[in-house]
């Protein structure tokens, strides 16, 4: 290719002009767009309305990889007027430069529209033409790139695009498995996907959007190439604190690798395992470095890393209170009044420079950090200049300065407003019930509660007052069980009992001596005449499985009360013998207790309804229908791989519980994936589980139903998980064709054991699993000791009746390899078939083992 030197637009604008070239293609948009160029720029006319937005030039590089990875050429056509800048044509192609076709044309631009251009991609020596125009307004993807493995972004040809994680699918097409989706965001048009897993470079995965009515699909190749830029700015660290150093790692195609690749540091301080730790105003430089398999080596600029110790940068929340403060707690309230009479105290929230939170009071919040206030109107209130307690003086707002010092200089400050009102003051009396009816024959009392507000409506405490209860009308139809009450606290409660065949109306009028506050509650008592039918009364015609702790009633359970009630339904007297209850379908859904009848939600199932009789005698008396639901609140439980590898005498539901993330409470209690004592699935191989253990090493393909969590299940729309069940490896070398008869036991450093020829056993982990707890189970052969010698406890121990470990188990990492030597000694000649077993502690599962024969032989 002849490389030709033109008067050439920016290289923004080329950029712009391939990567509409080239995205089209890789990306499922159209092949070909209309642009037209005018003063030096590109301007887009295509639906997708990205030719003027930095997001084309973003995808230049990705997709010159792609057109290069799948043997395309990359041909420009200037015929419009769009001029080619061939350095920046061979800059960004790269070794791939040759493969860059320009062809030159037309005119230089005047600042006319010119005619739109059409791009071409050549494939197989034939031209791509271009496809027929997208129907206005119809859905599609533009582009896909990939941020980082874990995250790529949809671009779409619309901006007011909205659709959650549930409305996408993502499927590898080599493999045929799901990419489980993390999360998405989605601004302008452009979405961004997270996955919890990374993507596989070299694979292809297609992209399936169910977005209201209408479904949109992408494909795209992940592809990560080695690695080209390492950047790295200056920064500062907590002192004294080991701290990650802060640096992303790219590839050619611009894709962000940082957490993929492992790279070495140059500096002046040690650096270990990519934390350095600083003191105080102490510097250090650092480089940071990757190697290339093909030797190149890729370095960041050299950077400054200074310690510097933590320090307040914003006031993120502060509030008045007397006693202790959880920021975070769903039901705080900023409080800002300070009332006549209280002492209350500064409880503040701070943020230092590294975005760390802190909840502090008072002062040394930090490491040499001082916090001070200082009231700026000091006739409203004063405050404490070390401990922030406030002093009111008189009512108003004041402004009130807080500071943050080290070594007495203030480098912080935040001024705040508060309110001093007046004294809280005893103010009025609420009542719980303020109307109750009672019956003369059934006489069955009521209990009336007073609460104690202040003029702010807040509860308020009166100390050693006297509450009194006065019978002010009615004094011949009612009683009171008390009628002063001694209090110190925020309520009071009195009885009232109605007298037998009294009937009227009456009122009771509550006060507190010493003032003038008062409350009064009406009182009907009637007269039951005989009984003329019965009524029921407490039923509800739904029960939740969840009882709310938030509110006061049980919403599990209901209590029913009969009554016996008189023609006017006046209530005669409460049933109390001969009480039964029916529920269709349910033989022991009703239970008696203190003469009521109970019925509770944890008798059913949820989602059903049921249909109740209740009897007095034989007589039915009452039927009513209620349902059962379950409103318990359930956490969000996802599957997040597609695969999993686990470990031969593992649990299997302890080793599943890998493969979920769950968010979120169940009922009022937070809940995450330990939490999880079950998985209902189906398999396509049962041989691998045995009795809830990995039994045997191979794959299998998990159908996911649903977790159980405390007994409550929260079912999976059939998720798919291949399993593949791995273990580690026994072997031994040494074996002898015979072994002579010998029946002593070593002790010390036996030399007569020691120098003998020991059977080397060797345990060996190449999978990536961890066994918590595994040791050699005692081997249990007849007339034969298996002797090995610890270096730690100095002793033998003979394998064959106390097998080899320590009895609680050590744990088997990836990558472990121990050898061990295994002397024989017998009592008795004879062929011993020998299983030597590695098991995990937790449940005695074997997880590998060896088989060998060893022959005994009689001294010549």
């Amino acid at each position: 290719m002849v490389r030709t030197r033109r008067k050439v637009w920016s290289v923004l604008a080329v950029l712009m002009v391939l990567s509409l070239v080239l995205s089209s293609v890789a990306y499922a948009a159209p092949l070909a767009v209309k642009v037209t160029a005018q003063d030096n720029k590109v301007y887009n006319y295509d639906y997708t309305k990205l030719g003027t937005s930095q997001a084309l030039a973003n995808h230049f590089k990705n997709s010159f990889q792609w057109a290069f990875m799948n043997n395309k050429k990359v041909v420009i056509d200037d015929s419009a007027g769009v001029k080619v800048d061939f350095d920046s044509t061979f800059k960004y192609g790269g070794s791939y430069a040759d493969t860059v076709q320009a062809v030159l044309g037309g005119s230089e631009p005047q600042g006319e529209a010119l005619q739109p251009t059409h791009n071409m991609v050549e494939e197989n020596g034939q031209v791509v033409e271009k496809p027929v125009e997208t129907e206005p307004g119809q859905l599609e993807v533009v582009s896909v790139s990939a941020i980082n493995p874990t995250t790529v972004e949809v671009t779409f040809n619309q901006e007011d695009v909205e659709f959650t994680k549930s409305d996408v699918t993502v499927k590898n097409t080599e493999t045929n498995t799901k990419q489980y989706v993390k999360a998405v965001t989605i601004e302008k048009g452009v979405a961004t996907i997270e996955f919890y897993e990374a993507l596989e470079s070299g694979n292809t995965y297609d992209f399936i959007f169910n977005i209201g009515e209408e479904t949109v699909t992408a494909s795209y190749k992940f592809v990560v190439a080695e690695v080209a830029k390492i950047v790295a700015t200056n920064q500062v660290v907590p002192a004294e604190v080991p701290t990650a150093i802060k640096y992303k790692v790219y590839d050619v195609n611009g894709l962000d690798v940082t957490d993929d690749v492992q790279v070495e540091f140059e500096s002046t301080v040690p650096i270990t395992n990519g934390e350095i730790t600083l003191g105080n105003s102490e510097t250090a430089f650092v480089v940071i470095k990757y190697t290339n398999e093909d030797g190149t080596v890729i370095k960041s600029d050299r950077i400054t890393v200074k310690g510097e110790t933590p320090k307040v940068a914003k006031l993120l929340n502060w509030t008045l209170a007397t006693g202790s403060v959880n920021f975070d707690d769903e039901g705080y309230v900023q409080n800002k009044l300070v009332k006549a009479g209280t002492t209350p105290e500064f409880y503040l929230q701070v943020e230092d420079q590294f975005g760390n939170k802190h909840d502090l009071q008072n002062s040394n919040i930090l490491e040499n950090t001082i916090v001070t206030y200082e009231s700026l109107d000091k006739t409203v209130a004063l405050v404490d200049k070390n401990t922030g307690v406030v002093t009111p003086i008189a009512t108003g707002t004041v402004p009130v300065k807080i500071m943050f010092s080290q070594n007495g200089v203030t480098y912080f400050s935040e001024t705040v407003e508060i309110t001093v009102g007046e004294q809280a003051k005893f103010s009025a009396i609420e009542l719980n019930k303020t109307d109750i009816t009672l019956s003369s024959s059934l006489l069955t009392p009521e209990s009336v509660t007073l609460t104690f507000k202040d003029q702010f409506g807040d509860k308020i405490v009166l100390s050693n007052a006297t509450v009194t209860a006065t019978v002010k009308t009615g004094t011949g139809i009612i009683t009171l069980d008390s009628t002063t009450e001694t209090i110190t606290g925020t309520n009071a409660t009195f009885t009232i009992n109605p007298v037998q065949g009294k009937e009227g109306t009456a009122t009771v009028e509550f006060a507190v001596e010493g003032t003038t506050i008062k409350a009064v509650v009406n009182v009907t008592v009637v007269k039951a005449g005989a009984v003329a039918d019965y009524t029921v009364e407490g039923f509800k015609s739904q029960l939740n499985k969840y009882n709310d702790p938030a509110t006061e009633e049980n919403e599990s359970q209901m209590t029913l009360k009969v009554y016996a009630v008189d023609a006017n339904g006046v209530k005669v007297n409460q049933v109390v013998e001969y009480l039964a209850g029916e529920i269709e379908g349910v033989s022991d859904g009703v239970s008696i207790v203190d003469s009521t009848i109970v019925i509770d939600a944890s008798n059913f199932e949820a989602g059903k309804s049921y249909d109740v009789t209740i009897k007095v005698g034989s007589l039915p008396v009452f039927s009513g229908t209620f349902e059962v639901v379950d409103t318990t609140p359930k956490p969000t439980v996802e599957l997040t791989k597609s695969s999993l590898t686990v470990g031969v005498g593992q649990n299997i539901v302890d080793c599943l519980k890998e493969a979920f993330e769950v968010t979120g409470k169940l009922g009022d209690q937070p809940v995450t994936a330990d939490n999880i004592t079950d998985v209902l699935f189906s398999t396509d191989n049962s041989s691998i589980i045995e009795n809830g253990v990995v039994a045997s090493e191979g794959s299998a393909t998990f159908v996911i139903r649903g977790v159980v969590i405390n007994d409550v299940t929260i079912e999976l729309d059939n998720e798919l998980l291949n399993i593949t069940a791995v273990a580690p490896s026994l072997t031994y070398t040494g074996l002898q064709e015979s072994y002579t008869v010998r029946t002593e036991e070593p002790s010390g450093s036996d030399n007569n054991f020691i120098n003998g020829t020991p059977i080397k056993v060797t345990l060996t982990n190449n999978t990536s699993v961890t066994w918590d707890k595994v040791r050699i189970a005692p081997v249990d052969v007849n007339n034969i000791q298996l002797w090995a010698y610890d270096n730690v406890s100095e002793q033998w121990y003979d394998i064959n009746k106390v097998g080899w470990g320590p009895p609680a188990g050590f744990m088997l990492t990836p990558g472990y390899t121990a050898d061990t030597d295994v002397y024989v000694g017998a009592s008795v000649a004879g062929s011993y078939d020998v299983t030597v077993k590695l098991i995990n502690v937790d449940n005695n599962k074997v997880i590998t083992s060896i088989t060998g024969t060893i022959n005994v032989v009689n001294a010549e």
